[in-house]
């Protein structure tokens, strides 16, 4: 199930994202975050902060990226079911992509997703399909 490599032009489609699920936090971030990686909403001292998926639910992906510590003036947003957005600049060839530990995508199942989060529709681009617990 190897991941793929996010592209360092990783975003969401605007026209997508105006519809899309959106988990608005304006929560801090706790750790360097790329842009496209697929996140989650934990508990920490004093609150909650974004980090990369590891363990907890889909909360959705981020649309820029972010460094370990920010609380940005414009809150990140992330977005789930409905947007689509560059994923990678080699070719997409599976149908079906999945949430992995660390904020990747994969294109097998795996711990976190055994459903399938993302689905191609363009040798480049994703669109997200599910949120929540995967596995």
């Amino acid at each position: 199930m190897p991941a793929i490599t996010l592209s360092p032009r990783a975003g969401v489609d605007t026209n997508s994202a105006m519809f899309a699920v959106q988990a608005t936090t304006g929560f801090r971030v706790g750790e360097d975050i790329p842009a496209g990686s697929p996140c989650e909403i934990r508990a920490v001292t004093g609150g909650y902060a974004i980090f990369k998926l590891a363990a907890g639910a889909f909360a959705g992906i981020a649309p820029r990226a972010a460094k370990a510590g920010q609380v940005l003036a414009q809150p990140l947003t992330l977005y789930g079911v409905g947007v689509r957005f560059r994923a990678s600049e080699t070719p997409l060839t599976a149908d079906v992509y999945y949430v992995g530990t660390g904020g990747t995508i994969n294109d097998a199942p795996t711990a976190q997703d055994a459903r399938g989060a993302f689905i191609r529709v363009s040798e480049n681009d994703l669109l997200c399909v599910a949120q929540g617990k995967l596995a």
